[in-house]
């Protein structure tokens, strides 16, 4: 589509979570794509790619820019599990406990949101550790989902008399709930 004065631009609708991947580390993907079309301008929207300069040029880097993207998308599976803001505490873990663990056992990116309201965890990386992280989570969801808790509000001063020396009566009472 032309904007005047011999500058055209395309557009291509393109997911922001491979934003980065099309980037690439420092820039490299993106300067690699574009270092010979030297009129060409491309900027990263939310959910698009803009691409600006001579129409061949604008061709050029959209030819790149789809074969860059389809290579992403054969190697990076990426989905998105929906979690009640309830349960992100139990899934992040302690200090981030479980979420690291899945990150470095299965090599797999996990991005949990800082909205607390719309809590859709996104999952990226090998289709098969993204499948496998993706189940663990599900089921991680369905067991606290079937959990009843209750607040139970006791004076400080019971505290030390409930939890035990070295917290044993509290985990004797876990081992007791979980028979």
């Amino acid at each position: 589509m032309s904007t005047g004065r011999n500058v055209h631009s395309g557009c291509r609708d393109v997911s922001s979570w491979l934003h980065k991947n099309i980037i690439g580390k420092k820039g490299a993907n993106i300067k690699h794509a574009t270092q010979d079309l030297s009129k060409v301008q491309v900027d990263f929207t939310d959910e698009s790619i803009k691409v600006e300069g001579s129409s061949e040029e604008v061709y050029e880097a959209c030819k790149r820019l789809k074969e860059i993207i389809d290579n992403i998308r054969k190697q990076v599976a990426y989905e998105k599990v929906k979690v009640n803001p309830a349960f992100r505490r139990h899934v992040i873990g302690k200090n981030g406990s479980n979420i690291n663990r899945l990150k470095e056992d299965i090599k797999i990116l996990i991005n949990i949101p800082s909205d607390k309201e719309n809590y859709v965890v996104r999952i990226e990386g090998a289709s098969e550790g993204v499948a496998q992280v993706e189940k663990l989570l599900l089921e991680m969801v369905h067991k606290m989902e079937r959990e009843i808790s209750k607040d139970l509000i006791i004076e400080q001063r019971f505290h030390q008399n409930i939890i035990g020396a070295k917290s044993e009566k509290v985990q004797k009472l876990m081992i007791n709930l979980a028979m």
